[in-house]
C-alpha cells in the first residue's frame, strides 16, 4: 500500500473512525470532489481538510488513483476478491459474488 495513503488512512483514524465503513467502493472516484474519499465523507474534497486540520489532501493520499484507496479498504473491512458492495456510503452490505445477479 503506497505511504501516502496509509498516512491518510491514520489520519482518518484519528479524525474520524470508522471512516472505512462510510465510504461507498462502487462510486469511489478520486478526480471527482463528490466522490473521492473526503468527498464521500465531508460533502465535497475542499470541505474536508478543515475538519481534518490539514491544507492539502497530497501529503495524505487523497489525490492518488481510487484503486489504491480501494485496495486498502477492501483490506482493511478484510474483503477478499469477487465481492461487491452494494447500498448508500453510509449503509451498505456486503454480497458475496456467488450472490450477484
Amino acid at each position: 500500500m503506497e505511504e501516502r495513503v496509509q498516512r491518510g488512512m491514520a489520519l482518518l483514524d484519528e479524525k474520524n473512525p470508522g471512516w472505512e465503513r462510510k465510504i461507498d467502493l462502487k462510486i469511489l472516484n478520486m478526480v471527482d470532489r463528490h466522490a473521492c474519499i473526503l468527498g464521500q465523507l465531508y460533502t465535497e474534497y475542499s470541505l474536508g481538510l478543515g475538519p481534518l486540520a490539514i491544507s492539502s489532501g497530497i501529503p495524505y493520499g487523497f489525490n492518488n488513483s481510487g484503486l489504491s484507496w480501494k485496495q486498502a479498504i477492501r483490506q482493511r473491512l478484510d474483503l477478499g476478491p469477487g465481492i461487491f458492495i452494494r447500498g448508500e456510503p453510509t449503509d451498505f452490505e456486503v454480497i458475496p459474488s456467488s450472490h450477484v445477479v
